[in-house]
């Protein structure tokens, strides 16, 4: 038996689409900002910027206040959600956040007294708040 056909084959064109990720949105400062190790000012700086730089949008902290961006330098770092142009963050990955220090170093809060002479004419340091003079006429600053 000999079966004959007069179709020519024919190319059939299927099409599929490659999906594609979208890019990290930008996010632009409206101030001068820090940009942290972490999710509170406690947290170090660890580099600056000026207002109308765009950075590229990492992740997010799970309450949307901070937001975690690359910086040109290539290291992530945190900045306040307050400091950027409004936008949906919440399309952004909730990412773990450093956890907060507890201990934080005491101020350094100056001098706490004035140098005055004493009634026996020596130099003598007196607490602040027991200063004979205004501080101003005092001798200067010192520490009882």
């Amino acid at each position: 038996i000999t079966i004959e056909t007069s179709e020519t084959p024919q190319l059939v064109e299927i099409w599929t689409e490659t999906p594609t990720v979208a890019p990290n949105p930008e996010v632009i400062l409206t101030k001068n900002s820090f940009c942290r190790e972490g999710t509170s000012t406690v947290f170090r700086d660890i580099a600056d910027f000026v207002a109308g730089t765009h950075l590229v949008a990492e992740g997010r902290n799970d309450t949307n206040t901070w937001v975690l961006v690359r910086t040109p330098d290539d290291r992530t770092c945190w900045i306040a959600y307050s400091l950027v142009e409004p936008m949906d963050i919440t399309i952004l990955p909730a990412v773990p956040t450093p956890i907060i220090p507890t201990e934080t170093p005491e101020p350094d809060q100056g001098p706490q007294g004035c140098l005055y002479y004493d009634q026996q004419q020596n130099k003598a340091c007196f607490p602040i708040n027991k200063c004979p003079v205004p501080f101003n006429q005092s001798l200067g600053a010192c520490n009882p």
